[in-house]
């Protein structure tokens, strides 16, 4: 039996951590699929092909036309036909470090090849009982019992809690924390240059979302659509007012924030033309 000192992961370590050699196959590997992957771009037709049938496929298309290809990097994520965007929503959550990061990758890597990187309730492993573990102990006294509904990798999301643990993103003064005020002041810069467009904000940490003029959810579809073509990744929340929302990885530079809000103002100032809509002058 436990002792009530003890956590699973003293019990029984992750193999990642306890076998260097395990490491450096799993970074071999990585390596070797990396440099498999380049310059397998598709064509524009080619790209568009497969959107078009993914969509039949689904009985309808995707919400935003893109499809991932190749390594990422950091904030910025490769589409299938070669073009860079910097993705402000981490894929809702799977890039919360970013896209291509090293060390989550050789996790993957190590689960996959320990039988462990597919888990669900019906047969759960260490990975599982770990990321329960850690899961209840940041709950504090409001989570007394986790049960974990879902069928993926437990290595990757015990190992992601971890790193946000030791890395010291979490608290009031967490890398989370500090990463939603800076968004909050590329905001209110972007509000001093473009009075009166975001009419409402909200968010919780690296999650913030605005209403850009009265929140209607065709010209909120076009900001999202225009600012993929400016380059930045962006989603919509919400109907009645529809929201733009955010959740940028929170290993994002202030430079990537800068370009992805210079992004938006481009995408703001082209739909506010396309409608008619009046700005104010811009403010230095």
């Amino acid at each position: 039996m436990m002792d009530s000192t003890d956590s699973i992961s003293d019990i029984l370590p992750s193999l990642a951590h306890t076998s260097p050699q395990v490491r450096d196959a799993a970074r071999a590997l990585v390596a070797a699929v990396r440099e498999a992957g380049r310059d397998r771009s598709l064509s524009t037709p080619s790209y568009e092909n497969m959107l078009a049938s993914l969509g039949a496929l689904r009985g309808q298309p995707l919400a935003l036309p893109l499809l991932a290809g190749g390594a990422g990097e950091g904030a910025f994520v490769q589409l299938a036909d070669g073009r860079r965007v910097l993705d402000l929503v981490s894929g809702i959550g799977p890039y919360v470090f970013g896209h291509d990061d090293q060390d989550l990758l050789e996790t993957a890597a190590i689960a996959a090849a320990a039988d462990v990187a597919f888990q669900g309730h019906v047969l759960p492993g260490p990975e599982y009982a770990r990321l329960t573990e850690a899961l209840v102990r940041h709950a504090g006294q409001r989570l007394e019992h986790v049960w974990l509904a879902l069928s993926g990798s437990m290595a990757i999301g015990a190992r992601v809690l971890e790193r946000l643990e030791t890395e010291g993103y979490l608290g009031p003064d967490g890398g989370i924390a500090r990463l939603a005020e800076r968004l909050g002041c590329a905001f209110d810069r972007l509000s001093a240059r473009l009075p009166g467009v975001i009419t409402l904000r909200s968010g919780l940490g690296a999650m913030q979302a605005f209403v850009a003029w009265q929140g209607d959810p065709q010209l909120t579809s076009e900001i999202i659509s225009t600012s993929l073509e400016e380059g930045v990744l962006l989603q919509p929340a919400g109907h009645a007012p529809m929201k733009v929302r955010m959740l940028p990885p929170l290993t994002i530079t202030d430079r990537e924030i800068e370009m992805g809000f210079a992004a938006l103002e481009r995408a703001l100032r082209r739909v506010a033309e396309s409608h008619g809509i009046p700005l104010a002058m811009n403010v230095p």
